[in-house]
């Protein structure tokens, strides 16, 4: 819209968006307020008139009907600090272009900072994880990493100390070999300390890691 483009730079979409919708009715009541002055109406059945047509619940169900779609500003968020070692660690690890990279806590929709961390750095250049909106188990629409979604929470929850974290530090679940497999990743790098539970938990698992920088543990496969 034209006329609104000042607001849009000023204030953004939003705002002229919201000011075309609320003046809408206003502007469609004198609209109809003039018209019906043309066709010499009296000014009181005039204004009787556009206020009828301007207010009418099928022009405010209309506007009703597309405030949802009005676009909402983003929340912002501090940027998660890069954990020390990362930078390091990939340094060390030396992996071929594209490699595919199993960081942990593996990136979910609730979890989100390894992708942060690959933004700020780029490293790894292929991170596993991350997530998708499709049907679920019920058909209805869900946050989901497919088919290892459980192996990558049970990581997590390792990862925090939290529900299944005594459950998974047990033994090395078949849900994580499976996944591993499934994954293929060509190392395993860990944000965590030495002496953690998912620190035991992957050693179990994976064997010694290659080494330690930082809060960072790092297996090669």
């Amino acid at each position: 819209m034209v006329p609104a483009t000042p607001i849009t730079l000023l204030a953004g979409p939003q705002a002229s968006l919201t000011l075309a919708l609320t003046t809408s009715i206003a502007g469609s009541a004198a609209s109809a307020f003039w018209v019906l002055r043309r066709w010499d109406a009296s000014r009181p059945a005039a204004a009787i008139g556009g206020a009828v047509y301007g207010f009418s619940p099928a022009l405010l169900n209309s506007v009703a009907a597309v405030l949802p779609l009005v676009p909402l500003p983003y929340r912002t968020a501090p940027v998660p600090p890069v954990p020390a070692g990362w930078q390091a660690a990939f340094a060390r690890l030396r992996l071929a272009p594209g490699a595919r990279v199993l960081v942990v806590p593996v990136p979910l929709v609730t979890n989100t900072k390894p992708m942060r961390w690959q933004a700020t750095t780029g490293e790894p250049a292929t991170l596993i994880g991350g997530y998708i909106l499709g049907p679920g188990t019920t058909g209805q629409a869900v946050f989901n990493l497919g088919a290892t979604q459980d192996a990558a929470v049970d990581l997590n929850e390792t990862s925090i100390g939290g529900g299944h974290a005594r459950a998974v530090a047990g033994s090395a679940p078949a849900a994580v070999r499976s996944a591993l497999a499934s994954w293929r990743p060509a190392a395993v790098v860990a944000v965590t300390n030495r002496s953690s539970r998912l620190a035991q938990f992957l050693t179990r698992l994976l064997g010694r890691p290659a080494f330690y920088v930082g809060r960072v543990l790092a297996w090669r496969r």
